[in-house]
């Protein structure tokens, strides 16, 4: 059984600025000054799936305390953990660097990887449900920091498509794992450094980081298609494409309806989503690196599926957007 836990702090700041609550914020200091709260009394299991629980640990004490009480709970916090089995414990997406407890981390899922994961989700959604043959359209890969991440998206790719090209700084070291690929797969593979023909022609770029740094005048073609996993600069381009960022999903058994509003305050709700799902694929692990293998998207991609997922919306340039109505 796979179990995580979110911590979060008192919020004292309303009480503190709203007269009407003065005194009720008078009284609770006193009380935790001769009396120290339990802090086993605070915590909440919340079972989300068979075999993955979340438990919703809430501090007695606002961020202003922490200090005061730290080596108490640092005791508490790793003995739970150690007791409970929680590979991670979460500290708020808001708290301070300088706030540190034992056994915690600062959350920091915004559904990005999420997202890079669902790539063949994705394509099914815009183009297979329209009747459009992915494996006919004219896929463009332009490379970013990470050539782990490049091979892992080409090994997403391979099963579904025939040909692709890719726009890279090394053409000649990523050719070379491309003539494996070709053996292994028999997926062909174009390569080149220059990146003019190939946005010209693309139906479908997916961008991992490189398309920021392109000519703002250089000729794309305008009914393509951007699916952006690399820097938010992309939407600045004076490109009109579509330029899909990220996602909105719906789940069938409605988890977040299950997790209370205060904790759904103090982390980000796509990212929640995003945690769960790596636990719910056994990637947990997965969650710390900046870019995904083509392994871990598709245990990911074969969870969101199993959870019943399904992609709601999608953040475009401007606003957000339907898949139905992504012109193509």
């Amino acid at each position: 059984m796979s179990s995580f836990a979110l911590v979060t702090f008192k919020d004292e700041h309303r009480e503190k600025d709203d007269r009407a609550f003065f005194f009720k914020y008078i009284a609770a200091r006193l009380k935790n000054f001769f009396k120290r709260p339990v802090l086993e009394d605070n915590i909440n299991k919340i079972e989300l799936y068979e075999g993955l629980d979340v438990y919703i640990i809430r501090l007695p004490y606002c961020l202003s305390e922490i200090d005061r009480h730290k080596a108490r709970l640092n005791r508490f916090l790793s003995g739970f953990a150690a007791d409970n089995d929680i590979k991670y414990c979460f500290l708020p997406k808001d708290t301070p660097d300088g706030v540190q407890l034992d056994a915690c981390m600062k959350f920091a899922s915004t559904g990005k990887l999420l997202y890079k994961s669902a790539l063949t989700l994705i394509l099914d959604e815009i183009y297979t449900k329209r009747n459009i043959v992915v494996s006919e359209l004219d896929i463009c890969i332009v490379e970013g920091e990470s050539r782990t991440e490049l091979y892992g998206v080409i090994d997403l790719l391979a099963p579904f498509v025939k040909y692709i090209t890719i726009v890279a700084k090394d053409r000649e070291a990523v050719e070379a794992e491309m003539n494996r690929v070709y053996d292994d797969t028999g997926l062909c593979v174009r390569v080149t450094e220059e990146h003019r023909s190939c946005l010209k022609n693309a139906d479908i770029i997916i961008n991992l980081g490189g398309l920021e740094n392109i000519p703002a005048n250089a000729k794309i073609n305008p009914r393509a298609i951007i699916l952006n996993y690399g820097s938010s600069e992309l939407n600045k381009h004076s490109c009109e494409n579509i330029i899909l960022n990220g996602f909105i999903i719906n789940i069938k058994k409605n988890i977040l309806h299950i997790i209370t509003e205060d904790v759904l305050k103090a982390y980000d709700a796509t990212g929640l989503m995003e945690v769960i799902l790596f636990f719910r694929a056994g990637m947990e692990d997965k969650l710390i690196n900046e870019y995904i293998d083509g392994e871990t998207a598709k245990g990911v991609s074969e969870a969101f599926l199993k959870c019943g997922c399904s992609i709601k919306e999608f953040y475009g340039r401007r606003n957000k957007i339907k898949p139905k109505d992504i012109a193509i």
